[in-house]
């Protein structure tokens, strides 16, 4: 039997739990690419599936409603993957394990993908459902939204006759977004040579932090484990040097980083061991709000065993040896140079809440999240997400990390780059959302700019004439494994989409 077969709306989530039985994260979206593909088919509707594995379904307007403008409903169709350290599921090739309470939906030892299947969801129940009075729709179903909008950047503007796009991608009911911040991707980067020094092996690892979106929990202000770890080792090199073997931690760019593991040597590993504790101490008073289960272990290894698979893999076997780099030469200090660069670079990196909105000060305007450092192969790598309303603010901070790094001596590349989306005063879609919304909650929407990227912004620069919003359920801690999505508002906001499809024959 499935799980959600008896929860209201029935074939909205008849079609969620088809998605979730699919695995779908960023750059792994061919399935389920071809199921929205097998069900235009079945439902003998026209589509395209593009180059990008876009998926553009059309129905043509109820009767009555040939006149009204055509209306594009978009989603994505890519989830961010990620689980708890003890789930054993392979999210590349299973589905999820759905539960509910009776009052949210939610994935055991996963994230939902709520952002964004719900919009999937949506979306189909629509499109089967002959009685839903409607105009014309072009349902725009995009992949890989969560690393880089690569299917919103390449769809091609000319499939659609819609100006007007309803955007099912927000996580808040009763919040119409209309206008989002712009976000750049960078990494950083150093290439490495092996080689051996003096000292002990020991390992350090911050876990236990709250984490969250790094556009829409940025305000909280949480811990970031990647920058935590920076200042460990900062502290651990005030007492002796400091020779990096391997640093890892955080899963997804725009995620804030919730677990970090740095493998080092060192001459004195009690000497560190102190020093770990005491900065630790500092750490989760700190953090005793924001993160309450901050944790910082110190571990002393068997030379050359790490546990780190990526290094042992390295150096064949032999997991000991430090990161280095052949043009600095081969003496301790030039050796010991490569460790302290990318100590200085997590120090010396502004993470978090850059700036606020001048017009309305609780808003945050412009931030960077230092989402993930790795070393794989011969490269150590720490990836950035800058996001801000506004463009020559994002410049400067662009400006100011490659600017920082690059006197450090790394490689920085822009890896992705999408616009802000900026409010349209005249908005025709906006009026008729609001009115519907007032009537059927007796009270007003907020209206907003979100700090996150949409495909909006994308869309806004294709299409002549845009005219979109935004919204969206309830959905709480998306992008973590405690991601949940509340049953009754997302009945009440699937309510709230028809109602808007019928009013649209009046604008």
């Amino acid at each position: 039997m499935a799980v959600l077969e008896k929860i209201e709306p029935k074939r909205v989530f008849h079609y969620f739990e088809e998605i979730c039985g699919i695995p779908h994260g960023s750059y792994n979206v061919d399935k389920i690419s071809d199921y929205l593909v097998g069900f235009a088919m079945e439902q003998g509707l026209r589509y395209v599936q593009d180059e990008y594995k876009n998926v553009i379904i059309y129905k043509e307007a109820s009767k009555g409603y040939e006149d009204a403008p055509v209306l594009i409903i978009q989603g994505h169709m890519d989830m961010v993957a990620v689980k708890e350290d003890s789930c054993s599921k392979d999210m590349a090739v299973e589905g999820l394990d759905l539960e509910t309470d009776g009052k949210f939906v939610f994935a055991k030892g996963t994230s939902l993908g709520g952002d964004d299947g719900i919009a999937v969801a949506y979306a189909l129940a629509i499109l089967e459902d002959d009685s839903i009075e409607h105009p014309a729709l072009e349902v725009l179903i995009t992949t890989n939204e969560e690393v880089g909008m690569d299917g919103a950047i390449g769809v091609d503007p000319g499939l659609f006759k819609g100006k007007m796009l309803l955007n099912i991608d927000s996580e808040e009911e009763g919040v119409l977004t209309v206008g989002c911040a712009g976000g750049t991707r960078l990494d950083a980067s150093y290439k490495l040579d092996r080689v051996d020094v003096e000292g002990e092996v020991v390992a350090i690892t911050v876990q236990g932090l709250t984490g969250g979106h790094s556009g829409t929990s940025i305000y909280k202000e949480n811990a970031n484990s990647n920058v935590l770890m920076g200042r460990i080792l900062g502290k651990v090199r005030e007492g002796q040097d400091v020779y990096i073997v391997s640093i890892d931690g955080g899963e997804k760019t725009n995620a804030i980083s919730k677990k970090t593991k740095a493998v080092i040597k060192v001459k004195d590993p009690n000497k560190a061991k102190e020093a770990v504790d005491g900065i630790a101490k500092v750490l989760k008073d700190e953090y005793r709000v924001t993160d309450p289960g901050l944790e910082v272990s110190f571990e002393t290894l068997d030379h050359g065993k790490d546990g780190n698979s990526k290094t042992a893999g390295l150096n064949e076997g032999d997991g000991s040896k430090v990161m280095g780099q052949a043009a600095c030469g081969d003496s301790k200090a030039a050796i010991l140079n490569i460790s302290n660069r990318i100590i200085n670079l997590l120090i010396a990196e502004p993470d978090g809440v850059i700036g606020h909105n001048q017009d309305d000060p609780s808003k945050v305007e412009t931030s960077l999240n230092i989402g993930i450092v790795e070393t794989v192969g011969d490269t150590f790598s720490a990836k950035y997400e800058i996001r801000s309303s506004v463009h020559s603010k994002m410049e400067m901070i662009v400006s100011k990390v490659r600017t920082i790094a690059e006197g450090l001596g790394a490689t920085v590349t822009e890896v992705s780059s999408y616009p802000e989306w900026e409010i349209n005063t005249n908005s025709k879609l906006q009026k008729v959302m609001t009115k519907v919304y007032e009537e059927m909650y007796g009270k007003k929407p907020e209206v907003e700019l979100v700090h996150a990227g949409l495909e909006c912004a994308v869309l806004a620069k294709k299409i002549d004439g845009f005219d979109g919003v935004s919204i969206g359920p309830d959905i709480h801690d998306i992008h973590t494994f405690n991601e949940k999505l509340d049953i009754e508002s997302t009945a009440r906001c699937y309510e709230y989409v028809l109602n808007i499809l019928k009013e649209l024959k009046n604008i």
